[in-house]
């Protein structure tokens, strides 16, 4: 794939066959890379079927996770693995090293860093920067005998301790934390395990106030419960989160709102999700859609690179909340009467009415949800049925106007179109909206008359 002195023994067909036709070393990826950069520029490469075998064995494991440490190395664009592993084979937790470690999305880094091994043969290592300024650097020992060797470190200002995580015959079913190492001035020490994957995660040595969020600080934006479900608005509370003043997120120009405002990312389970606005007590982004698939995501965020620790919420299948806000003492929906005009006290929908109030927690849609995109021309619906009670009385599905993405707005954004029942009375009327089989919080209300 990459060693311009590696030569097939054998293979008669690796040949320079323009000119001597001699045996050339393959050296695939900056062959490719060189073809790219002299004919067509810009141009991204993949290697679209590799296996190396004996997936399901500690050997196997090793290889899948030196060739993953080389694609990165050498800017490989894309891989693909002909015939996945077994999520207790070894080659599945060579992937895991590099993308959940921890099990709670921490990752090797996304920028590539210069690494080299005195011999690679016994010790292969590559290492790379996170986006929270923490070095990475994953060692693995190829040999039979456990190698006690010196990690040199060059133009990083390093913490004082770095985590160890390793992948070895020791315990084949897990990804173990070890002691954490000691880092000095110019490096560390460390003993790598025969045969096994060794993982360093070495902070940036950056004096930073705490990042933390409250505990119980991850809520729905709307009802300001903990419960949430994928594609739901939620607002997080804590300390240090983002800037002084409230910074909002961008949308690009395909229409998707952005994963940072004002330097703040938020992550779930290692994944950024679109950020809607930043403040240094609050900040407000969207559930990834791939949140369908866990029982519990892990929360964390990111502000100007530090990270704070991660905080486990459980996740709902749906999580309906209806925005309201508190208007001469009730609890009024973020609605619009029929003629557009906003929904208040003073100026309230009559009965029969058509009114379009705005929820988010939907969960899973259909068509399938797109984080940030904005609603514009495809409108998804939730994929639960969707019932609505106005004072009282039950709106079925099927005498819902519309329930599905809020034109205009981001995805996870619901807009509900009911007309309003007769015998529901009039000024404050209760409203609440059942999608699968969670409901909306009590004491939000609409204006009747």
């Amino acid at each position: 794939f990459w060693d311009p002195t590696y030569f097939v023994s054998g293979d008669y067909w690796i040949v320079d066959s323009e000119k001597s036709g001699a045996q050339v070393a393959p050296q695939l990826i900056p062959r490719l890379r060189a073809m790219v950069n002299q004919y067509y520029p810009g141009t991204r490469i993949a290697i679209t079927e590799y296996n190396w075998g004996a997936l399901d064995t500690l050997n196997g494991g090793l290889a899948q996770a030196e060739i993953l440490g080389i694609f990165g190395r050498e800017s490989l664009d894309l891989a693909t693995l002909w015939g996945p592993p077994k999520p207790t084979d070894p080659a599945a937790f060579a992937f895991k090293i590099y993308r959940n470690y921890d099990g709670v999305g921490g990752a090797f880094g996304e920028t590539s860093v210069s690494a080299q091994s005195d011999d690679a043969s016994q010790l292969s290592v590559f290492a790379a920067q996170r986006l929270d300024g923490a070095l990475t650097i994953l060692a693995i020992n190829q040999t039979a005998n456990d190698l006690t060797s010196t990690v040199s470190l060059a133009n990083f200002n390093a913490a004082s301790l770095a985590q160890v995580w390793r992948y070895s015959a020791a315990n084949l079913g897990a990804i173990v934390r070890d002691a954490d190492a000691i880092v000095g001035a110019t490096g560390l020490t460390n003993k790598f395990l025969a045969n096994s994957i060794t993982l360093l995660v070495v902070p940036a040595a950056i004096n930073h106030p705490k990042l933390f969020i409250s505990p119980g600080g991850v809520v729905n934006a709307a009802s300001y419960t903990a419960q949430i479900a994928p594609g739901t608005i939620v607002a997080v509370f804590g300390s240090g989160l983002g800037p002084a003043t409230i910074t909002s997120g961008t949308v690009g120009s395909n229409l998707v709102l952005g994963t940072s405002a004002g330097g703040t990312r938020i992550l779930f389970d290692g994944i950024p999700a679109p950020v809607l606005w930043s403040r240094q007590d609050v900040a407000a982004a969207i559930v990834p859609y791939y949140a369908a698939w866990k029982p519990t995501t892990h929360v964390q965020v990111e502000y100007q690179g530090i990270r704070s620790d991660a905080v486990e919420v459980p996740v709902s299948a749906t999580a309906p909340g209806i925005f309201a806000t508190s208007v001469k003492g009730v609890l009024n929906a973020a609605a619009l009467n029929a003629d557009s005009s906003i929904n208040t006290p003073d100026n309230p929908a009559a009965v029969g009415s058509v009114i379009a109030f705005y929820a988010t927690g939907e969960g899973v849609t259909n068509l399938a949800g797109v984080d940030g995109r904005i609603a514009t021309a495809i409108y998804p619906k939730p994929v639960a049925a969707v019932s609505v009670i106005i004072g009282g009385k039950l709106i079925l599905a099927t005498d819902i106007k519309y329930a599905a993405a809020a034109p205009y707005l981001v995805a996870g954004a619901l807009q509900v179109n009911v007309a309003i029942p007769a015998g529901v009375g009039s000024g404050a009327v209760p409203v609440k909206i059942t999608i699968g089989n969670q409901s909306s919080a009590d004491g939000v209300t609409i204006a009747v008359r």
